[in-house]
């Protein structure tokens, strides 16, 4: 650890400290880990109701968000609740409009345990708010697998759900719209409009990482018509649930007035 995280690291010890509370809460548990994936257009939330559930990024513009139960959310990006941003695809300093979209949503769902990375401390708190950094720790390791501390699993969102399920003592997990571990990969969210597009090739999305934490968690991934995984054990929502798919498009899943903001953003194709 370079001199600088060293420092980081002294001064937010008190700030870090209260995820204390977080160690091994749900020993022994199972969960589900939402991701953001074009699949759930295609799934009834309704249905994941018999479980605690972990998401992340957008999930709670979704119609049906509270009719699951979930319990955390996590926003990986540091500096992402800022008034302005510097807009990666118009590459211009503007109004961080998807910040400032994100952070309604927690109010809204105020009774949602929301972490985020530490450099957004100043401009979002809450006693529902938490935070976590790796502290230069980026590459998973079980010994800075610490919400209180180094979070390691900090290189994806998907990594960093599966760490703080590991953190918090669940012992198994069902992956649902974490499209990039299905074979064949999709990507687009569940938020843009389509059904996504297939990614020849990319088959193997952190092979190493589900190899390296298969005998602390149990994962699977909940998978849609036409695709497998090639990295986890996965069960197809058919199956799973004993229903057919439903498709439907974003429009008819999340309130115009935030598909309206999302568009603005100039991020993800809405309409």
């Amino acid at each position: 650890m370079n001199i600088k995280n060293k420092i980081l690291l002294s001064l937010s010890r008190n700030i870090l400290a209260r995820n204390k509370i977080f160690k091994n809460n749900h020993d022994g548990e199972d969960c589900y880990i939402f991701g953001n994936g074009v699949s759930l257009k295609s799934m009834d939330l309704k249905k994941f109701n018999d479980r605690i559930s972990i998401g992340c990024g957008l999930i709670c513009l979704h119609n049906d968000i509270d009719q699951i139960n979930l319990r955390y959310c996590l926003e990986l990006h540091p500096f992402f609740y800022y008034p302005f941003w510097l807009n990666p695809y118009k590459g211009i300093w503007e109004k961080n409009v998807l910040g400032n979209l994100s952070k309604r949503m927690i109010k809204t769902h105020n009774n949602l345990i929301f972490f985020c990375n530490i450099s957004n401390c100043f401009v979002l708190k809450g006693v529902n708010i938490y935070y976590l950094h790796h502290f230069g720790f980026k590459f998973p390791a079980f010994e800075q697998c610490e919400l209180h501390g180094r979070f390691s699993f900090s290189s994806t969102t998907i990594q960093a759900m599966i760490g703080m399920a590991i953190y918090m003592g669940f012992k198994n997990a069902i992956l649902v719209g974490c499209d990039y571990t299905h074979s064949p990969m999709r990507s687009f969210h569940f938020y843009e409009k389509g059904e996504g597009i297939i990614t020849p090739g990319r088959n193997d999305y952190n092979r190493d990482f589900f190899e390296t934490i298969a005998d602390t968690i149990d994962i699977t991934t909940l998978t849609i018509s036409g695709h497998g995984s090639d990295v986890l054990k996965h069960v197809k929502y058919q199956d799973y649930f004993g229903e057919h798919l439903n498709y439907r498009e974003n429009t008819e899943i999340i309130a115009k007035k935030y598909l309206d903001e999302l568009s603005a953003t100039g991020l993800y194709v809405i309409y």
